[in-house]
């Protein structure tokens, strides 16, 4: 876990919206996602809210830095305005939760049916909770690496 403090220059926010939004929008996630610079490195913030960053303010940003060189914020604290954030970890967990009772379900499936391409869902469907319980515990490094800083 690495981190960056400096002055945010060129701050960028976007929202995507996606899923179905005709009728009441149950069915719909947001993604706010915030664009600056820290010292001259590009980095991207990424979360269920978006990233309360002006130009001009001072911030420290835990993440990780990606193969191309941008810097993946997990958790961001603005020092000017006393505000912080992440991308969230609770929500993931509560994935891995589901995953997981689907996946007790599907191995008892797979038992009864030894099904190979029931094993192979089996395999994928593991990959997911991996997946989202690494970047759950990755956030919650990043917010506790803003908090010792």
């Amino acid at each position: 876990m690495e981190t960056l403090k400096g002055i945010a220059s060129n701050v960028h926010h976007g929202t995507a919206v996606t899923g179905n939004t005709a009728g009441d929008g149950t069915n719909v996630t947001t993604v706010h996602t915030t664009l600056l610079r820290i010292a001259g490195v590009q980095v991207r913030l990424t979360g269920a809210e978006l990233a309360a960053i002006s130009d001009g303010d001072r911030i420290a940003v835990a993440g990780l830095r990606s193969d191309s060189g941008l810097f993946m914020g997990l958790a961001y604290r603005n020092e000017t305005t006393g505000v912080s954030g992440s991308e969230g970890w609770t929500g993931r967990l509560a994935v891995c939760a589901v995953l997981l009772a689907m996946g007790v379900w599907m191995a008892s499936q797979a038992r009864q049916s030894a099904g190979l391409v029931a094993l192979a869902i089996l395999a994928v469907w593991c990959t997911g909770i991996g997946w989202h319980a690494l970047r759950s515990l990755r956030v919650r490094q990043a917010e506790r690496t803003l908090r010792e800083a």
